[in-house]
């Protein structure tokens, strides 16, 4: 019997890690609600797939919510091209999200993560609005 094994995940992924048990959050100057909550109580809570592709940033909550994970995946040769929400959902659900929610799909998908001495940067794909930034 050949064992089943899971496609390769085709997506570039970016992810910063906080430690959100060490990190002091003092001030939070805006708040939003963002959905499809795409993994819940550690079950994927996503149905079906509906071959919608886009690039997508997420949040992962990790070990109780002592942990967050800021995820962006997305294609390198196509910048509307990515997971579906199924895909996602399976995916964060396999590599261990309790809780994690989808931001923004498509020309949102971009970042920067610092570290000591070091930047690396994933472009917007389009004009943003809003911006959600992590600092520490």
């Amino acid at each position: 019997m050949v064992a089943a094994t899971e496609p390769p995940w085709p997506w570039i992924t970016k992810q910063a890690r906080i430690d959100v048990a060490t990190t002091k959050l003092e001030v939070v100057d805006f708040a939003m609600q963002c959905n499809p909550r795409l993994v819940v109580a550690g079950t994927r809570n996503i149905r079906s797939d509906d071959g919608e592709r886009a690039a997508r940033t997420v949040l992962c909550v990790r070990d109780q919510g002592r942990t967050l994970d800021v995820i962006l995946t997305y294609s390198e040769r196509d910048a509307h091209d990515g997971p579906t929400l199924f895909e996602t959902a399976t995916k964060l659900q396999a590599d261990g999200c309790e809780e994690a929610l989808d931001l923004d799909r498509g020309p949102s998908t971009g970042g920067v993560l610092r570290t000591s001495g070091s930047e690396e940067r994933v472009e917007l794909r389009g004009p943003i609005r809003h911006a959600i930034a992590f600092t520490h």
